[in-house]
């Protein structure tokens, strides 16, 4: 890697850490950029040259944020547990690098997103990468025989994503939901599905 190249990344990642704390401490649509910029140490120009808008920025943050999960999600899962084991392993990972992000900025981000936009397409298209992640698994254990031939991958993988969704979704609206409460109601979940509710 060149000189050049060193810096831009270094540069890269001062303006991302000081957006994410500014969008934790002030809000995603109240901070300025002319604060990230000085948190970063760089000119208003040079921010603006990296980054062209907060939405940008926040889905520069939400990029590594999904990569990471992705990363953590393909070595967490084996070829050689069962597909439950699989989930399960798989949603561990998503959910140790989903508790690691500010409960603040994960609160601000959902609000923002809501609002439309581009920054509603990204992150949702972000998204999508866990929801394909997903399917891969199920997939493998569908043509394994470890799961039923007429199992819909499409119909598991809404159902089992929407567990996780939801419960990440009450952990960030309720006070008194911890950490704790959204990893066991999701493994609880998961386990659910797949025994299902009937004798």
């Amino acid at each position: 890697m060149s000189l050049r190249q060193l810096k831009k990344e270094k540069t890269t990642k001062a303006i991302l850490a000081a957006a994410s704390a500014r969008f934790a401490a002030d809000g995603i649509e109240t901070a300025k950029m002319e604060l990230i910029a000085a948190d970063a140490e760089v000119s208003v120009g040079t921010l603006y040259n990296y980054f062209g808008s907060k939405q940008s920025l926040l889905i520069a943050l939400f990029e590594d944020e999904i990569g990471e999960m992705l990363e953590a999600g393909g070595e967490a899962v084996s070829e050689d547990i069962e597909p439950l084991a699989a989930v399960t392993h798989l949603f561990k990972a998503y959910l140790e690098v989903m508790v690691a992000i500010d409960t603040d900025l994960l609160r601000e981000v959902l609000r923002f997103s809501l609002g439309g936009g581009e920054a509603f397409e990204e992150l949702a298209r972000l998204d999508g990468q866990m929801l394909t992640q997903l399917a891969g698994v199920l997939t493998t254990h569908k043509e394994s025989g470890r799961l039923s031939a007429e199992t819909s991958i499409d119909d598991a993988v809404f159902v089992l994503y929407s567990v996780l969704i939801t419960e990440l979704l009450m952990h960030l609206s309720l006070d008194n939901f911890t950490q704790e409460d959204l990893v066991s109601g999701v493994l609880r979940r998961v386990e659910l599905v797949f025994n299902g509710i009937n004798p």
